[in-house]
Order: structure tokens, then sequence, then C-alpha cells
């Protein structure tokens, strides 16, 4: 009498065990599903901000037309990139690269002595902030500083910070 409950118990034991595989795949697809389902959904909002960002891009273009009047105190001469010699030229595109997405383009003017300094304006996540990335180069294309400044929706700078 005692055999067939051994062999009742390895038999349900086997059975334990070969089914166990097949849950666990169900389990196993039903994450890898759901993880799917997240990266589609993150991607699609990425894309989203991007169009969001070209738009308002071409948007700004028109606030750089020529009716606009020109500056008559206190302005700095912008440079475009023509003006920036090889090293300048090395350095802005290493800064832009480091710039977070959705970065407005870059505006370049002159400093003393042959210097140039970038600025770039990010919009911020609290709707109206924004942060400011300001990096001064002198003419051999070194930086001499480089700072962030972060802007609350009212306009009332948060916080400087020095990134060089």
């Amino acid at each position: 009498m005692p055999a067939p409950i051994v062999a009742g118990i390895i038999g349900l034991g086997r059975l334990a065990i070969s089914a166990a595989p097949k849950a666990y795949r169900g389990i196993k697809a039903y994450r890898n599903a759901r993880k799917l389902k997240k990266l589609q959904s993150q991607a699609a909002r990425r894309e989203a901000a991007q169009k969001s960002s070209r738009a308002a891009r071409n948007a700004d273009k028109s606030k750089f037309s020529k009716d606009k009047p020109k500056c008559t105190k206190n302005c700095k001469p912008k440079a475009g990139r023509e003006s920036l010699n090889d090293a300048q030229l090395k350095n802005l595109k290493r800064y832009e690269k480091k710039l977070p997405t959705g970065a407005e383009p870059t505006q370049i003017t002159n400093a003393p002595n042959g210097g140039k300094v970038f600025s770039s304006k990010v919009p911020g996540r609290v709707p109206g902030s924004s942060a400011t990335y300001r990096k001064t180069v002198d003419a051999l294309g070194k930086t001499t500083d480089y700072i962030k400044t972060t802007v609350d929706p009212a306009g009332k700078v948060i916080h400087v910070k020095p990134k060089f």
C-alpha cells in the first residue's frame, strides 16, 4: 500500500514541474508585452515632443525677419558662424551637442579680444520656466566661462550654476 502513495506524489510532482514552464512562459510573454507597450508610448511621446519643438523653431524664424528694428543702445554686435575660427567652431559644435533636447538655436555674440559668447535658451519642465546656457570662448577656442541660469515662470532667477 505505501508504494502507490509514493508513486502518486511523484506523479503529482512531475505534473507540477512539467506545467510550470508553460505558466512561466505566459507570464514572461505578458511582461514583455507590457515592456514593449511602455517603450512604444515613450517613443510616441518623444516623437510628439520633437514635432512640437520643430514647430516652435519654425514659428521663431519669423522673429529674425529683416523688418525688425535694429538695436539702438547697449547692444553687442551679433556674430555668425562665418566669423568663427576653426578652434571656436569646434568648441561651438561640442557646446551644441551637449545641450539638452529642445534647445533654441544658439546665438553667437562678440566678446572682447576676439572671443565669442554662445548662448542658448532651453524650456523647462515647468511651463514658462527656462534655463539659459552661456559659454564664453576666447580667440584661441578655449572655454573661459560656462554658466547655466535657471529662471522661473515669473522671470525671476532661481539658480545660477557655474559649469566650468
